[in-house]
């Protein structure tokens, strides 16, 4: 089984280093498709060389006056070289008002997958970034996360998540953008509260130019606890993430 997890920054081509952020700072405003197509066109060449059973992708743009109405979501499922069997794309901010203003209508989180699962939206009650998807495959139930900038944001979602993940009786993955600032401390409760285990050894993922927090992971419970997943810290700069692998034998 293979998941990737690839915050994409909307396609605008940033590496995280503050000369990429000041050379392209008109992208915030305003992305060409020319320019989103470059980006999106190295997550489809790694897509098709990783081979993933399911992709999560963290801000993604559904369309919006900001990148000349292009749809991140329907340009990746027509590109891809696998058929796509299932996929969900939703705002980050659920049904708030914030999801309708000028600089947030369009942004989005999305799933795709290449076997059959059923995917459903939820939206946690605490923080501006609200949006999780549960993907039910092969035995499996995965939780997608973005967490939010503000830790006791951070914090609650955690708890109100923690009785998602303890419903569950087969094996859980929760991966995302946990955005935690103060370190892999900050999942402490969190993993204690669910069982579940850090996956990997502290691998970087931001900034793509030079990593050095944590940021983009992988946590699991398996009922066989003799299984260890892989994580692959993967080198494509399309984003000011670097996009990352878990994969295990089921």
């Amino acid at each position: 089984m293979k998941i990737l997890f690839y915050n994409i920054g909307y396609g605008r081509g940033h590496t995280g280093s503050i000369l990429s952020y000041l050379k392209r700072l008109d992208r915030f405003f305003y992305t060409s498709t020319h320019a989103q197509r470059k980006v999106l066109d190295q997550c489809v060449a790694l897509i098709d060389e990783v081979a993933p059973d399911v992709v999560v992708v963290a801000e993604i743009l559904s369309g919006s006056f900001r990148n000349q109405q292009l749809d991140q979501q329907a340009y990746l499922k027509a590109t891809v070289v696998q058929t796509v069997l299932a996929s969900a794309i939703d705002s980050k901010y659920g049904v708030a008002a914030l999801g309708k203003l000028p600089f947030h209508f369009g942004n989005g989180n999305s799933v795709l997958s290449f076997v059959p699962a059923a995917i459903t939206p939820l939206f946690m009650s605490t923080g501006r970034k609200k949006l999780v998807f549960e993907v039910e495959t092969k035995g499996m139930t995965m939780f997608s996360v973005h967490l939010p900038l503000v830790e006791h944001h951070r914090q609650a979602q955690l708890l109100e998540l923690v009785k998602h993940v303890n419903d569950c009786q087969g094996d859980v993955v929760v991966c995302g953008d946990f955005n935690i600032f103060g370190g892999v401390r900050e999942l402490d409760e969190f993993l204690a509260a669910t069982n579940l285990t850090l996956a990997g050894a502290g691998e970087a993922t931001y900034p793509s130019a030079g990593p050095r927090q944590q940021f983009d992971l992988f946590l699991y419970r398996f009922k066989n606890s003799q299984v260890r997943p892989t994580v692959t810290v993967l080198p494509t700069q399309a984003s000011d993430h670097l996009p990352v692998l878990l994969e295990w034998e089921l």
